[in-house]
Parts: C-alpha cells; sequence; structure tokens
C-alpha cells in the first residue's frame, strides 16, 4: 500500500463492512453472495503489470495499461475493460453517472499524448487517483496489490494446481455454516474480508481445540513450535507462501542439513 493510500485508509472500517473514503466518494466492499461482483473486480484491478519487462508499459499508469495493453489483448477495436471499469465503480460508489474520457496533447508523441480520466457523478478522478483507488478496492476485499503484483507465470501453475486439491467456494461456504452455527443468508451479508478473516479464526480455533491436549499430553510433538493459538497475531501470506518455504526455516527443519552442519 502507497504511502497516499496508508494515510487515509481505516482498517477499522473493514472490520464493520464499512465502505473506505476517497475523494469524497465512498467505496463499499463487496458481500460473499456477490460472486459475480468478485469476478468483476479481478478483471479490472487484478492485472499485474510490474512483471511485464517492457518499459512503456512499467511506467504507464494502471488505467491507461488498462485502456490499451489488456484492452488490445482482447480486441483492438472493442470496448469491453471500459465497461468493465464504469460496471465496477457503478456499484462500488453507487453512483450511476459514471464515464470515461480523455484529453489528447499533440506536444507529446507515443502514449503520452493521451491522458484518461473518470468522471463519477460530479467527481473527477485521474490516472493517478485509479492507481490509488485500485489499492483502496484490493485491500478492502481482502486481496491486497502486493498479492496482484507478486504474480509469477511459472509460481502459478504450481499454485492453479494446489487450488484444485483444496475445498472449493461451496464447501468453503457450508463448512463455515456449519462451524459456526450460521445460516446462508448470514454468511451471504459477509465482505470478502470479514469471511476470509472468520474463517481463518475457526480453522485455528479447531486445531488448537483438536491438537493442543495432544500436545500437552506428550502424545504429539511438532518440530520447533507449538500450536499457534487461536488469539495469537497472524501474518498476512503472500501469493505463494502456501507452496514455498523460506530457506532459513527449511535449513532449520531439514535433517540433511543439520547432519552436514554436525560434521
Amino acid at each position: 500500500m502507497n504511502e497516499v493510500v496508508k494515510r487515509i485508509y481505516v482498517p477499522e472500517n473493514d472490520i464493520w463492512g464499512l465502505p473506505q473514503t476517497y475523494l469524497g466518494l465512498q467505496f463499499y466492499p463487496i458481500k460473499i453472495r456477490e460472486s459475480n461482483r468478485k469476478g468483476l473486480l479481478y478483471k479490472v484491478f487484478a492485472h499485474p503489470k510490474n512483471y511485464i519487462p517492457d518499459k512503456e508499459i512499467l511506467k504507464m499508469s494502471y488505467l491507461k495499461f488498462l485502456l490499451i495493453v489488456v484492452q488490445q489483448s482482447f480486441d483492438k477495436k472493442g470496448s469491453q475493460v471500459g465497461q468493465w471499469i464504469t460496471e465496477f465503480l457503478k456499484y462500488a460508489t453507487k453512483e450511476d453517472d459514471v464515464n470515461i474520457l480523455y484529453n489528447y496533447d499533440t506536444k507529446h508523441t507515443s502514449l503520452d499524448n493521451i491522458s484518461f480520466y473518470i468522471m463519477v457523478g460530479k467527481t473527477k478522478i485521474s490516472e493517478y487517483d485509479f492507481d490509488n483507488i485500485r489499492e483502496i478496492v484490493l485491500e478492502q476485499n481482502g486481496i491486497g496489490i502486493d498479492y496482484i503484483e507478486a504474480y509469477n507465470k511459472e509460481l502459478e501453475e504450481k499454485l492453479d494446481f494446489q487450488r484444485k486439491q483444496g475445498a472449493s467456494f461451496l464447501e468453503e461456504v457450508f463448512s463455515f455454516c456449519a462451524l459456526a452455527n450460521k445460516t446462508i443468508d448470514d454468511v451471504g451479508e459477509y465482505t470478502i474480508f470479514q469471511f476470509q478473516q472468520h474463517i481463518k479464526r475457526l480453522i485455528l480455533l479447531e486445531d488448537y481445540r483438536l491438537y493442543r491436549p495432544l500436545e500437552a499430553s506428550g502424545m504429539i510433538k511438532f518440530k520447533g513450535t507449538v500450536v499457534q493459538h487461536y488469539l495469537s497475531s497472524t501474518k498476512k501470506l503472500g501469493r505463494y507462501d502456501s507452496i514455498l518455504i523460506a530457506k532459513d526455516d527449511f535449513q532449520k527443519d531439514s535433517d540433511v542439513f543439520k547432519v552436514a552442519s554436525n560434521k
């Protein structure tokens, strides 16, 4: 999260499912029942830009990247990306009047002669503002800008394989209902962020209830750690943390390194 967004972002709002405010506009988080909106969020804000080794792309704003580079990958003469942007902003801000416009400066060459902006009602969103809005929307919906920009094609293929082995969204929702004693309607009103945080704590609590008595009695023993308490702090995982292990952790737990270090 950049310094501008850090100064204005209110983390407590995410706890209660309240909107974040930027340029006087309120940006509302997506609820679990609105899965189609989550797909739209990914279409608009989840295209990694920084991994592309092209100076022109790296220096351009995310809005310009969307409207020019991403749109060309779909259809050079089409306007799908612009439609996704306006549709999402109408939903997120609850404003019906959203329009993408541009300025053309003949004094510059290449892509520098075009600058885009978005009017949401009477509020003007510049390319710079849209970069900040991207960070706000990703953060409030439990994703984060770092997660998107960490994209690596080779690692992504391995991560996709792991995801297919895990629980589906349907299984997660109904397991959550069972564990938390909630109805489907209850869960549907959760924001994505609330659902992620609640289910994480439920899993910690169930693991603690199951394994802590066994650990305390000596029936089981974990390498170098103890069962994590359900009230302990948890760090936000990176995009590939579930399939990668830090070198120091690997060396600590590996018998091969232990044998080598004792010689």
